[in-house]
């Protein structure tokens, strides 16, 4: 039987014999958050109102150095024994709401107007007849029910 320290040797070799080297993937993810405000305004048509601001922030500050090194005046403020680091960031959210109200009813209640005064000043203008030609007769008849249209 063979010993266990020769059985392990021959495992590490054949290991290191067949692995395959990896590469490492360094991956950076988004970060994001969300702000959400309940409240209720009043905002007229196609008018904007601000609801509000979050403000937000950190601070941080790192010391290396020899502990005990900085009481002393000359040797601790020496820049190869004595490291400081200081970082902050600030930001701000404002969250703004525009309305506009559409009333599609309306709307297609003025195109159609128009879409009316335009034929009627091309038929004053004589470029089109007085009268709509009728149908032929040879469409079917549910086919000349979908061109029919209420007067």
């Amino acid at each position: 039987m063979l010993n266990k320290p020769l059985v392990s040797a021959v495992t590490v070799l054949c290991i290191s014999l067949f692995a395959t080297r990896a590469d490492a993937q360094v991956i950076i993810l988004p970060t994001g958050s969300a702000t959400a405000i309940g409240t209720t305004v009043n905002v007229p048509d196609g008018g904007f109102v601000l609801l509000g601001n979050v403000h937000y922030g950190a601070e941080g500050m790192i010391q290396r150095g020899i502990p005990g090194l900085s009481q002393f005046p000359i040797i601790g403020v020496a820049p190869l024994l004595n490291h400081r680091a200081i970082g902050s960031q600030k930001g701000e959210t404002q969250i703004y709401i525009g309305v506009r109200i559409h009333d599609f009813e309306k709307l297609d209640k003025a195109t159609f107007l128009k879409g009316q005064q335009i034929m009627e000043a091309k038929r004053a203008a004589g470029l089109l007849p007085r009268e709509e030609k009728p149908l032929p007769a040879r469409l079917p008849s549910a086919l000349k029910r979908s061109f029919s249209s209420e007067r």
